[in-house]
């Protein structure tokens, strides 16, 4: 397989389109704002390529380089899924913010009145340290 020019291409064309559609299916819609399946394949042809060199891989037949391939999508997509529902990423925690400006208004923090007090005491208590 490694010995002909130009393989690479042809596996890429001959898998790409496939590979494309399990990882998005498998990504669920919130972790896909996250996430580019077309990351996630150019992820798997990167290990599947290094490990190919590497010579870990032998194929009977090219069904078994497909299941390879959608095995390793497979759990590249997972892996990412863990990651992006884990604790404080959990993309599941995520909210929209509301597109009324009013409400936006209304909802935000009193930063201002807040930064000014804050700042009155950290400069009146700076210039009694230094005393």
């Amino acid at each position: 397989m490694t010995g002909e020019p130009g393989f690479e291409q042809e596996l890429v064309d001959r898998y790409t389109a496939r590979l494309l559609a399990l990882a998005r299916r498998e990504l669920p819609d919130r972790v896909r704002q996250r996430v580019d399946p077309e990351d996630l394949v150019q992820s798997v042809y990167r290990s599947f390529f290094q490990r190919l060199s590497e010579g870990r891989f032998s194929f009977a037949d090219s069904g078994d380089l497909w299941r390879l391939l959608a095995a390793m999508t497979f759990q590249r997509v997972r892996k990412a899924v863990r990651f992006h529902q884990q604790q404080r990423r959990d993309v599941r925690r995520e909210q929209r913010l509301p597109r009324n400006r009013r409400l936006l208004r209304r909802n935000a923090p009193k930063s201002l009145s807040t930064n000014r007090a804050h700042r009155t005491w950290s400069n009146s208590s700076t210039r009694s340290n230094a005393s």
